[in-house]
């Protein structure tokens, strides 16, 4: 596995892939306007949406104790005695005030009248223990099968299908932006997607794939699209007009028996269109599958980055002569650009036990053969342009039994900018715990980490000198002990 990192002013062999993203349609239809019909789903309060947070979107927010905060016509305060969080909710009439208390241990659903609905909002105690965090339960839910997707009212106001508003993919309990008009849910088995009607109904339709008959393609396509929204992240186009040169530099590499992104002028099969195709893509090799393809470069962690970067906008997939393709060749300014990645994200489940890393070129591991766990931690473009964050970070995995009671910390490999595998100074931007051996099956994890990153990282951070503290725990479930497709 190699990779070549590029920004929009320049070429270098090490630096960074930065991808784009999109509100545009992620698949190329059929050049008819798809089958829309009715979604027979009615705005309240979604219980299914519990634990929901996002380091890409504001859709929690912090409020201090003592503080009012303000909900409609609805005054909250919070505090913090003991075990518990005391909830005063004060109504606009007076002596209409009510007090609740909740476990401090525990996310709580808070329901009250709010915007002439019946509302909701989940509660829990900051890590810092001088702030809750507040999110929105109020919105739609979208069955798939034994899980759901949800649209939620993110931004607080009442209404669903704003700016402001978020979606959760099923698999997932991270809250990405909502894409409007037209909002997209894809899952490893299928995908869809929705609109608001001017009647304020929403719609539902399917999308098509970029390649119907082929259907480790579509596979394919699909998962790569569910983990990048699983991450809070946007979907992107497909571009088949990227395959030719694809499959260029496909023949370049099977003629000369090479493994690499350049090609050299003069050398049989060269050409400018695959030299290109081949700088610009995340490449496999040995692969057998399409499916096997995306699920390797995922289980990497510097490969991972490029695929799941906030900037992509579009791409396309190629599996010829054994080599297997990711176009990251359609960059675009984004409003995500500089948010922090997290992976896996907050509330994913079937996450893999073991990563790929010794595959990887370069190596971000010190020892190739040995067994790893799936890498853990945060990815921000904005780290490239630093040497190293403000302050060395800090990240602590442990995994959790039945009652959330945490286990001994996970040991590995940290790394961070400054700190690479083998001295290397360099980590692609990465902040992340490389687990010392496979993570164990079908176990919840929580993250935590603290880190001073660079201005235009994080959402919502308040701004420190030329840095911005950023603090986030989440929760993730491992699947069965399997490895990577291939």
């Amino acid at each position: 596995m190699n990779l070549r990192y590029r920004d929009t002013n320049r070429v270098t062999g090490c630096l960074l892939l930065i991808l784009v993203t999109s509100a545009a349609a992620c698949a190329e239809g059929t050049g008819t306007e798809p089958a829309w019909k009715p979604l027979a789903a009615k705005a309240g309060v979604q219980d299914g949406s519990i634990r929901a947070r996002s380091p890409i979107i504001a859709h929690e927010r912090a409020v201090k104790f003592g503080e009012e905060w303000k909900l409609d016509k609805n005054v909250i305060l919070f505090e913090h005695k003991g075990k518990s969080l005391n909830v005063t909710i004060r109504w606009s009439i007076p002596g209409s005030d009510r007090k609740t208390s909740y476990k401090d241990s525990v996310q709580t659903l808070v329901k009250l009248k709010a915007f002439g609905e019946d509302y909701g909002f989940w509660l829990r105690l900051d890590p810092d223990g001088e702030r809750v965090r507040v999110s929105s339960a109020y919105g739609i839910k979208v069955p798939f099968g034994r899980d759901a997707a949800y649209l939620l009212d993110s931004d607080f106001d009442g209404t669903l299908g704003s700016a402001g508003d978020g979606v959760i993919v099923p698999g997932s309990r991270t809250v990405g932006p909502m894409q409007l008009p037209v909002t997209q849910i894809w899952t490893p088995e299928d995908a869809i997607q929705v609109r608001k009607n001017a009647d304020g109904t929403w719609s539902m339709a399917p999308i098509a794939m970029p390649k119907p008959d082929d259907r480790d393609h579509s596979a394919a396509w699909r998962y790569f699209l569910w983990e990048r929204q699983a991450c809070g992240l946007l979907a992107v186009e497909y571009h088949a007009e990227l395959e030719g040169p694809m499959r260029a530099h496909a023949n370049y590499l099977a003629l000369n028996h090479a493994m690499g992104h350049e090609e050299n002028a003069g050398s049989p099969g060269y050409s400018a269109e695959g030299n290109d195709a081949g700088t610009t893509s995340l490449l496999g090799w040995g692969r057998k599958t399409y499916l096997g393809g995306v699920q390797g470069q995922l289980a990497t962690l510097i490969h991972r980055s490029g695929a799941l970067s906030p900037n992509m906008s579009g791409s396309a997939l190629l599996l010829s002569q054994g080599t297997f393709f990711l176009s990251w060749s359609k960059i675009a300014s984004s409003p995500l650009s500089g948010r922090v990645l997290v992976y896996p994200p907050h509330g994913m489940t079937n996450v893999a036990c073991r990563s790929e890393l010794a595959m990887e070129s370069p190596c971000p591991v010190d020892d190739r053969n040995k067994p790893l766990g799936t890498a853990v931690g945060i990815f921000t473009h904005s780290l490239i342009f630093a040497n190293s964050p403000a302050e060395k970070p800090t990240l602590t995995l442990v995994p959790l039994d039945a009652a959330g009671n945490a286990g001994p910390a996970v040991e590995g490999e940290f790394h961070y900018p400054g700190r690479g595998a083998g001295g290397s100074t360099s980590t692609m931007g990465n902040i992340a715990l490389i687990p010392g051996s496979p993570l164990r099956p079908e176990t919840r994890y929580r993250a935590t980490i603290s880190a001073l990153l660079p201005k235009g990282s994080g959402s919502g951070a308040a701004a420190r000198g030329d840095s911005v503290p950023f603090t986030y725990e989440w929760e993730f479930e491992t699947g069965k002990d399997v490895k990577p497709g291939r």
